[in-house]
């Protein structure tokens, strides 16, 4: 019985901890400059990131973050990506 308990308690915990970095708030970078590694190059740039991948850039974007999203105002740099 007590050995039944730690595994449901070690599975719980398990999906408990999968859950939590499912909902990871996106990160938004302001950059100056975006360099897209294909020549061309974007100024004023929002960059959406969440669970490490870019989700979207978008040149001359009004900042629509929602609560509990970062912010990092890089508009003096350059960003590469």
């Amino acid at each position: 019985m007590r050995t039944e308990k730690l595994v449901i308690s070690a599975v719980l915990l398990l999906l408990l901890s999968f859950a939590a970095q499912a909902q990871n708030p996106p990160i938004v970078i302001r950059a100056g400059t975006l360099l897209d590694g294909k020549g061309h190059s974007l100024h004023n740039v929002l960059i959406v990131v969440q669970d490490g991948k870019i989700i979207r850039a978008e040149q001359n974007a009004k900042d629509q973050r929602k609560a509990g999203t970062a912010l990092y105002d890089l508009n003096q740099f350059t960003a590469g990506a």
